[in-house]
């Protein structure tokens, strides 16, 4: 399953947007090497330290409000076969493409609502 990728998920954390997730980013004691992991063991936490979430898609998506107001207008949220954003009918659009990683492109979004006080 795709997540965000490390350096969104490392953002999603600092910009203190709070994701319900069961994926990690974990740093190997030994190599430096990051990776993620389905939920945590004590096992992993003896050759790993946590770095942050992981969210998927799902996750993500649920934590975006329904509607917002960008410049005036209704916008609402979507999400269609080559992007996610919200979308309004007067073209004030914020959108991010899903062409290589969707989960990626809704934390994304959500760092975008979160720098403009919708998150």
């Amino acid at each position: 399953m795709k997540t965000a990728t490390l350096e969104t998920s490392k953002k999603l954390q600092e910009a203190g947007i709070d994701v319900d997730t069961q994926f990690n980013w974990l740093k190997s004691h030994i190599t430096s090497d990051c990776i993620r992991v389905f939920e945590v063991s004590e096992n992993d936490l003896e050759l790993f330290s946590l770095i942050c979430p992981a969210p998927t898609f799902d996750e993500c998506w649920q934590l975006l409000p329904h509607v917002i107001l960008i410049g005036g207008e209704r916008a609402v949220k979507e999400l269609n076969n080559k992007a996610i954003g919200y979308y309004s009918l007067h073209g004030d659009d914020q959108e991010f493409s899903i062409e290589d990683n969707i989960a990626e492109a809704c934390a994304q979004l959500a760092l975008w609502l979160k720098s403009n006080g919708h998150l």
